[in-house]
């Protein structure tokens, strides 16, 4: 579980991989990379798929054990009226739960019913399509990219609620037959 932009480059998605990673369910690992505030976006933001272990040693230690999954966190600044971009290599039908859940359970959270993409084309914004995004290079059967607008990250309990879906769905690969979290 990472968020290669934490801290104030991609407000909230450090918050989210420590609520995933401490699940004792999951067993899972976890890096994040912190920015302090100060133009972080502009001065730390390299794209997932221009993310090297040579200048992170935390990255290349966990990228020296093969995982089974991996998801990432991110953050955009907005495009049309979405919430959510669900992408990366893992199988489809993993994202498209976690597509279902998001929009189901952020409308509980939301004034409107939420917008959650499926990224599957290279044409779709923030897809996580490529074998060398971060994320696919963690894990075995490709990994789930989560991208959440800045908007949908302002609202409380919101960036939460994104968490707890991606934990359930992580729970549920890594641990067959464990009962479903609410």
């Amino acid at each position: 579980v990472i968020a290669p932009h934490g801290g104030s480059i991609e407000d909230e998605t450090d918050e989210q991989v420590d609520l995933v990673a401490s699940d004792p369910v999951i067993r899972a690992d976890s890096w994040i990379c912190r920015a302090p505030a100060g133009g972080a976006f502009r001065r730390w933001h390299i794209t997932s798929d221009d993310l090297s272990e040579a200048s992170f040693a935390g990255l290349r230690a966990l990228l020296g054990v093969r995982h089974e999954f991996a998801v990432s966190f991110h953050g955009f600044g907005a495009i049309g009226d979405l919430d959510v971009i669900v992408g990366g290599l893992v199988d489809d039908d993993v994202k498209c739960r976690v597509r279902e859940e998001l929009q189901r359970r952020l409308t509980a959270v939301l004034p409107r019913p939420a917008k959650v993409l499926l990224a599957t084309s290279s044409h779709d914004p923030h897809p996580g399509l490529l074998p060398g995004n971060v994320v696919n290079r963690l894990a075995r059967q490709g990994g789930l990219q989560i991208e959440q607008a800045s908007a949908l990250r302002r609202v409380p309990h919101a960036t939460r609620t994104v968490a707890e879906v991606v934990r359930d769905e992580l729970a549920t690969l890594t641990s067959p037959g464990t009962a479903e979290r609410p």
